[in-house]
């Protein structure tokens, strides 16, 4: 990766998103997305970015440049690393991070793994 601004899908697409406290359009995840970028927060590092419900499968990575939250819809019954996250917990993602989501399965959800920009692993990541 050459910088955290060149994240591009197989379609030649990044897609940017800004962290919201309100889960505006701006702060959604498309479920076509491969590659994200979330480039800012409008109000603090407690903004979420909203996840798609996912499919089995898929794979979405990203680079954060500011810390946020990460939640699924409202009402979903999502996870993220095996918490139900969709709207009280939220996975906390510090600043400057690179992460890979990977959904396997509606019972199991989203696997989030982290790196800094570094490359050096960051531990596991539980909603609270």
């Amino acid at each position: 990766m050459s910088s955290p601004g060149a994240l591009v899908d197989d379609r030649g697409e990044t897609i940017t998103v800004v962290a919201a406290a309100d889960g505006n359009i701006a702060s959604k995840v498309p479920s076509s997305a491969r590659n994200v970028y979330v480039s800012a927060f409008v109000n603090d590092a407690n903004d979420w970015v909203l996840l798609p419900k996912g499919s089995k499968g898929q794979r979405i990575s990203g680079f954060s440049v500011p810390a946020h939250e990460m939640r699924t819809a409202a009402s979903s019954n999502i996870k993220i690393n095996g918490v139900d996250s969709d709207s009280s917990q939220e996975a906390a993602i510090p600043a400057t991070t690179r992460w890979e989501l990977h959904y396997v399965n509606d019972t199991i959800g989203w696997i989030l793994e982290t790196q800094t920009e570094l490359g050096v692993d960051i531990a596991g990541i539980v909603p609270d």
